[in-house]
């Protein structure tokens, strides 16, 4: 087989695995050991990192919780990271609202006061602590984490497409896997679009195999929901027509918080009609 490398060999063992994009399984993985080294002595020593996160506001909502289950797991030390990572934050948001409390003054803050009933004073700092609040709780740095997933994913994308060009093994592993996810598809075809391929039977196969998984996805839940009527209701189901939904809600969608960086802050106005 062509040469292997740190990157290559969790990547051939994951296209060996058939329930479950292999891209994913790696995501997953890679997620969970990272957060388990944030929760380390080492990193919460990290004056550099602790200032990416403070810089940050926090970690996104997704990893803010993951953090929390994996710090009071059995897995962590002993939680001490987390409760000093949102004490950093803790403090820089309480001197965020300190300063966003000086803009309202006694007069405008009175409850029937000039600047609520007349859009004055009060209005406008309203407006302002809205903005400042804003600004502050989206931070100035992407979720170290998710910083940190989305870069060890670049590089897995691109030694996954290098390995299908120079590997005419890893090749025939892809050709008899399930492929990968919608989410991840769309990552492989747009480092494909920006890197190119040297090998032309590299973008063909890739759709092929695409095809067939979303053939035989279809075909499950065809049958999940031909069962499910009266008239064959005695008909077996089949282990994997069982999981068909799952099947699809995991190659829309990819593994729960894949590639997601959820908004800090609502955007009420895109709601409006």
């Amino acid at each position: 087989m062509a040469k292997k490398d740190l990157l290559r060999i969790p990547i051939l063992n994951a296209f060996k695995e058939r329930d479950a994009c292999p891209l994913c399984l790696l995501w997953s993985k890679d997620e969970m050991d990272y957060l388990l080294y944030v929760e380390s002595n080492e990193m919460t020593a990290s004056g550099g990192f602790r200032k990416k996160l403070v810089d940050a506001m926090g970690f996104c909502n997704h990893h803010m919780h993951l953090l929390y289950e994996v710090a009071f797991s059995s897995k962590a030390e002993d939680g001490l990271a987390y409760a000093t990572y949102v004490r950093d934050v803790i403090g820089e948001l309480e001197a965020v609202l300190r300063e966003t409390e000086s803009g309202f003054g006694a007069e405008t803050g009175r409850a029937g006061g000039r600047g609520f009933a007349s859009g004055g004073r009060a209005s406008r700092g309203i407006q302002g602590a809205s903005a400042t609040l804003a600004r502050a709780i989206a931070g100035n740095e992407i979720c170290p984490a998710c910083s940190h997933l989305l870069d060890s994913e670049r590089q897995r994308v691109g030694t996954f497409l290098v390995m299908l060009d120079d590997d005419a093994d890893f090749a025939a592993v892809f050709a008899r896997s399930r492929g990968v996810c919608a989410l991840h598809l769309a990552a492989v075809m747009e480092s494909l679009a920006q890197t190119g391929s040297r090998n032309d039977a590299a973008p063909a196969l890739i759709m092929k195999v695409e095809l067939e998984n979303l053939g035989r996805i279809r075909h499950l839940l065809d049958e999940r929901i031909r069962k499910y009527s009266w008239e064959f209701r005695d008909a077996p189901i089949t282990r994997e027509e069982a999981n068909s939904q799952e099947l699809a809600m995991n190659f829309i969608g990819g593994v729960e918080g894949l590639h997601c960086k959820t908004r800090k802050t609502p955007q009420y106005a895109d709601l409006k009609q």
